[in-house]
């Protein structure tokens, strides 16, 4: 055991079985289950991890190994589920060389790649506290306190944003969740407007849906198209408009196609803008959507 790991927790007995020849017996099954029973070998494998991490930290000098699919997955051959590792360290051991090795490390200083946000320490933190009592938000009974923190969270940003106390929200799993929501509000709050006794949750789509067109930048998320086909209205029912020198979405070229689209007898209901597309950083002239049902992206 490292000697840090030592200052930390009391050392326990090594190289118990985990799981052995893909078999539980109940000792074995009830010596893993998170309770206070096991706080003490919590502790310590936690430190063992902690301390691999905060060496990787240290001695990482750049973001990612560069390691090929065709060199890496025949690691992945020879692992038998059915017969797992019959101790934590050959578990650590082989999550080393199978992933934190040649990990993607979004905290280096050179990671410029993608849209990944670097890590922070309250966020590693609070995530330790969120793995290790595991609510679910969904309700009250689940969670208590982490509906409040939810929704107190959700309270402030609003308020940030100017939406006024009638307004609420949802935290999401990523862009693509939270544009389609978008996508299922402004369908069916279209909808209703146009035929106030009429209701998608209850009744189903109306009869005209498959006239229903939604218009967004073509160099807006695939997400946007993704949505569609789920919503029931297809990919068919995406126009993409051009963007401008600065990859803007027109709004010239918006106006006309909303012209042609109702030309032709198809019903314009939301406009996908984009708040910082994600190859260019971009923003879509909100303004000019204003009067709109307006979709935004904030990639």
């Amino acid at each position: 055991m490292p000697e840090e790991v030592q200052t930390i927790a009391e050392p326990l007995a090594k190289n118990t079985p985990l799981m052995g020849n893909g078999h539980l017996e109940s000792s074995h099954f009830y010596q893993y289950l998170f309770n206070g029973d096991n706080a003490d070998r919590y502790l310590e494998n936690a430190s063992e991890v902690i301390v691999k991490i905060k060496g990787i930290l240290q001695k990482t000098d750049k973001p990612f190994s560069g390691v090929l699919p065709n060199e890496l997955s025949p690691l992945f051959s020879s692992i038998n589920l059915d017969n797992p590792l019959d101790s934590w360290d050959l578990a650590l051991d082989e999550l080393q060389h199978l992933y934190i090795k040649d990990a993607v490390y979004f905290h280096h200083p050179k990671y410029v790649a993608h849209l990944n946000c670097p890590l922070v320490l309250p966020a590693v933190i609070a995530e330790t506290i969120i793995g290790a009592i595991n609510s679910s938000v969904d309700t009250w009974d689940q969670s208590a306190g982490g509906t409040l923190i939810e929704q107190k969270i959700l309270d402030w940003t609003l308020d940030k944003i100017g939406l006024g106390k009638e307004a609420d929200g949802i935290f999401t799993s990523g862009g693509t969740q939270s544009n389609l929501m978008a996508m299922l509000l402004a369908r069916d709050w279209f909808c209703h407007q146009r035929n106030p006794e009429h209701k998608n949750q209850l009744q189903g789509l109306p009869a005209d849906f498959y006239k229903l067109r939604v218009f967004t930048s073509s160099v807006s998320h695939f997400s946007t198209q993704k949505a569609a086909a789920i919503l029931g209205l297809g990919y068919d029912s995406v126009i993409t408009i051009p963007y401008d020198h600065k990859f803007c979405m027109s709004a010239q070229a918006l106006e006309a196609s909303i012209k042609q689209c109702i030309e032709e007898g198809n019903i314009p209901f939301a406009i996908v803008a984009t708040a910082g597309t994600t190859d260019f950083g971009s923003i879509d002239p909100l303004c000019h959507f204003q009067k709109a049902t307006a979709p935004i992206d904030r990639a």
